[in-house]
This record gives structure tokens, sequence and C-alpha cells, in this order.
């Protein structure tokens, strides 16, 4: 842990990565990830044991490690041997996928604080995913949070549950599109039903016991009653 923080620190100080080995022969690559601002975290692969040091330099670690810390020499050699040990070329590689996964969290700003809650976040995808299969494990991939954190806060912030939610949107639309577009099947896609009939009976229970044509034509009805003109 002090190897890492003074490794750390020299990221943050030159902005640039750092391969470091610590007192106990481990080898690590830390890089730091840029935000708006600044440096907003850091990304720390490893530990290694390089090659590259000697078998005498690497039994020296191990003494010093033994006299640093409570662990048997037996336990020391058995966690040293779990260790993976690499060339020099073997950690060049790594250093090389590292900065692509740099690359991809900073270009998709993953670890910039978002100025929305976990329960307007949860609105904003489910608004945008209405047409798509929404379920909690994906919903808390894409949003990265726990579906723990995502369930409970949203119930705090709204009152209801994610699911119950979904639903509700899914109902408002339906209604929308009832009024504008002829197809029912087309409908019941645009509102994340591949199947009509569950799509129907769905909407049946949010909506009086009105099928989806039933409930158009109760809206034409009253819409033509508001205008004066007789069907």
């Amino acid at each position: 842990m002090q190897s890492d923080t003074v490794a750390l620190r020299q990221v943050k100080k030159t902005g640039e990565p750092y391969l470091h080995t610590c007192p106990f022969g481990l080898t690590e690559l830390a890089f730091p990830v840029r935000g708006e601002g600044g440096i907003v975290g850091y990304l720390i692969v490893g530990p290694t044991v390089s090659l590259s040091t000697t078998p005498n330099d690497r039994e020296l670690c191990h003494l010093v490690c033994l006299k640093s810390t409570h662990f048997k020499e037996e336990a020391l050699l058995a966690a040293a041997g779990k260790l993976p040990h690499c060339t020099d070329a073997q950690i060049e590689a790594l250093e090389m996928m590292a900065f692509v996964v740099k690359e991809h969290i900073e270009g998709n700003r993953l670890l910039l604080p978002d100025r929305q809650t976990p329960g307007q976040l949860v609105r904003t995808y489910v608004k945008k995913n209405l047409s798509e299969k929404i379920t909690l494990s994906k919903m808390s991939k894409n949003l990265h949070c726990s579906t723990v954190t995502l369930t409970e806060a949203f119930r705090r912030e709204f009152g209801v549950t994610i699911m119950e939610y979904v639903l509700a949107e899914r109902m408002k639309l339906a209604r929308r599109l009832l009024l504008t577009t002829a197809s029912i099947t087309e409908i019941a896609y645009s509102c994340g039903y591949p199947d009509v009939e569950y799509f129907s009976k769905c909407f049946k229970r949010e909506n009086g016991e009105l099928s989806p044509t039933q409930w158009r034509k109760r809206q034409v009805v009253s819409s033509d009653s508001t205008t004066g003109e007789v069907l």
C-alpha cells in the first residue's frame, strides 16, 4: 500500500504512466485517468513478478518480506508462487492493454460524476429504451450501478418500483400511439412488447379492461362528440 501511494503521487505529479517495483519484488503499472479539469482516477495493473529480476534479488525480496511481516516462509513462498511471472515483453504488452482500457474509460466518461441522481438516471434510461427489453441487470450494467442501489434509490425518489414505472411509461406511450398509429402490432413493438397478445392483456389490466382497439374507438367517439359531429 505504501508503494502504491508513492506510485500514485508520482503519476499525479507527472501526469504520465508509472512502472514501479515494490521492495517485495512486485511490479505494477499505474496510469492516470483524465477527465474534465484533470486527473479523476487511477488504473493499476498488477502485481506481477518481473523475470528480468535476478534470482538473488528475488530471494532478497523474500527475506525482506519475512523480516517485515508475520508471514511464515512457507506461506510466503506459496503466495509468491501464485503470482504471474512475466517477461519484459509481457509487461510491455500489459502496459499497452492498460492504455487501451484507460482510453475506453476516458472516452466513455465512466469516472465523471453525473449531475443526475440514480433515480433520475433510471428514468432517463427507461425513456430511451421503452421499445427494448428492460431488465434490472441490463440497466445496472449500463448505468454502472448495482441493482440494489438503483431500486432503493428509485423507490425513495419516486415512490414506485422501477418496473411499475416502466409499465406506466409504456402504457402512456401506447395511448399516445393509439391516436396516431393504425397497427396494434406496431404499437406493441414500439412499447417493448414482442407479443401482441401480452401487450393487449397488460393494456386491458391498466385501462379499465378496455382492449387497445376498444380504447381507441372510445377516444374517437369522445373527440367527435366534443366537435358536435354525429357518427
